[in-house]
């Protein structure tokens, strides 16, 4: 009896082609994230008897998939707009040898004409539809064209299904983050944010099957749990708390992404005794938070365009707090949206970050994703000057912003990682940061809290982007000239007040 075998494509995580020793640096100490999306499509395939296997499309012209979509049945490809040009040659090999092919992700839910070789695009979430269109597939009915999620309710996470992960390859790296979902969608709608619109309501799960999928994991005191899309930490007080105290008593050391807000009004109320006071790691055998990455976005506006508590003045407290807990907090900034100016928003952000040292500040050129109230507009209006997918890494200008030039975006970015991380810069964050009595008592904590991996790894692309030619001297040298009349302008008017 034959059994059905279905590849499953994913794109890669980490692709500049401007960078290529730093994506090599990435993928040898920085274990690239597993991908849970497919993984939960496995999982449901695994269920009625299909066998599936894992593919990393790859950013080059070499890579070829012809004879192992030929062996197999069918082709599942999980794409974000990134993905769009790599996901089309899949399809297009797919269609070619006359295979069945589907599309889902961030990518066809936004785009679906990008992906319309696909025989089948499933739009929203996969859990609601996936059900239908494996019945359809194995039942040898006709596949729909469309399998569309987002006019259902969203998916009920109590009815969550565990990712398979035996399609992931097996990795030595001591340094492994298990990703884990706790919950889906965000109160902020911030306009360039697709993760937002692409989740649909605010859900979570029970603690209870969240620390039952850690103990399936088998994992040791020690390892790594990434918490994707914590989002704004809609999940109850008291549940967080029982998540926090699960994941301590099992020594696991763990990282999320998420908004500060709530946690400084939990601080406020409950102080030590509080969220951050589980959260925080000092003990190496009780685990703790050992990252905690936070989309500030925008440093040149009060408040984030669409956010519900992404408020600069909370950043100043935050980092405080953060630093008094000993939790490694990691920004994530914005440059080239339509309220950013050239160059004195590149000089706010400067000395804004001067001014805080975090540990690590992750700097992207925004970027106009499909789906986004932002990035439709900048459609609409014909801003985008660049089409090519596999260049909306947030790296590269893709579009004209409304007060610069693209080049004065691309370069004033370049300026920012170059500024940011100087070796003088990275000395003084890791000054302000670095606790001795900490590195005795926690070594690898005292190293993630000053950020300094990450800022190798920045200071690494900033001196190949410079050898490549990439970076304007004759700009660059401009921008430091009057960035330092900017900060003397500042100081003189400081003074007088």
């Amino acid at each position: 009896m034959h059994t059905p075998e279905a590849l499953l494509f994913v794109g890669p995580q980490y692709t500049d082609s401007r960078r290529k020793s730093a994506n090599i640096l990435r993928r040898h100490f920085l274990a690239a994230l597993d991908p849970l999306g497919i993984a939960i499509v496995s999982a449901y395939l695994r269920k009625t008897g299909v066998e599936t296997r894992l593919i990393t499309m790859e950013d080059q012209s070499k890579a070829d998939y012809a004879s192992q979509i030929e062996k197999a049945d069918a082709v599942f490809v999980s794409a974000r707009q990134f993905d769009r040009d790599l996901a089309q040659e899949v399809l297009q090999t797919a269609d070619r040898l006359k295979k069945i092919s589907i599309a889902g992700g961030y990518g066809p839910s936004f785009d679906p004409e990008g992906f319309s070789t696909a025989t089948a695009r499933v739009l929203g979430e996969a859990e609601p539809v996936l059900p239908q269109l494996n019945e359809d597939w194995l039942s040898g009915r006709s596949l729909s064209p469309t399998y569309d999620a987002t006019t259902l309710p969203p998916f009920d996470l109590d009815q969550y299904v565990w990712p398979d992960r035996t399609i992931f390859p097996r990795s030595a790296n001591p340094f492994k983050q298990n990703t884990q979902e706790w919950q889906r969608g965000c109160k902020n709608r911030c306009i360039f944010c697709s993760p937002s619109r692409m989740q649909g309501g605010i859900r979570f799960r029970p603690p209870a099957d969240i620390l039952a999928e850690l103990d399936n994991l088998h994992l040791k005191r020690g390892d790594y749990v990434f918490s994707v899309d914590l989002n704004s930490m809609v999940i109850p007080k008291e549940q967080l708390r029982e998540i926090f105290l699960g994941l301590s008593e099992r020594g696991l050391r763990w990282s999320t992404e998420g908004t500060v807000a709530p946690l400084i009004k939990d601080f406020e109320i409950n102080g030590e005794k509080g969220l951050l006071g589980l959260m925080s790691g000092v003990d190496p055998k009780r685990g703790g938070c050992y990252s905690f990455h936070y989309g500030a976005d925008d440093l040149s506006s009060p408040k984030v365009c669409g956010s519900y508590d992404k408020n600069l003045n909370d950043l100043e407290k935050a980092v405080g707090l953060f630093r008094q807990f000993t939790i490694p907090l990691n920004l994530s900034v914005i440059v080239g949206l339509d309220n950013h100016t050239y160059p004195e928003s590149f000089f706010e952000i400067a000395g804004a970050l001067t001014e805080l040292a975090p540990g690590y500040t992750f700097l992207h050129i925004a970027t106009p994703l499909k789906g986004t109230p932002w990035g439709d507009r900048l459609d609409r209006d014909r801003k985008i000057i660049d089409r090519t997918s596999t260049h909306y890494n947030h790296r590269q200008a893709v579009h004209e912003p409304k007060q610069m030039t693209s080049k004065q975006l691309q370069q004033g970015y370049y300026w920012l990682l170059r500024t940011i991380y100087s070796p003088p810069m990275i000395a003084r964050s890791f000054q302000r940061n670095f606790s001795a009595e900490l590195f005795i008592k926690n070594p690898f904590l005292a190293l993630m809290v000053t950020g300094i991996p990450w800022q190798t790894e920045a200071w690494t692309s900033v001196t190949e982007l410079t050898a490549r030619g990439y970076l304007d001297r004759k700009v660059q040298k401009e921008m430091d000239a009057e960035y330092q009349r900017w900060k003397g302008e500042r100081a003189n008017s400081g003074n007088r007040n």
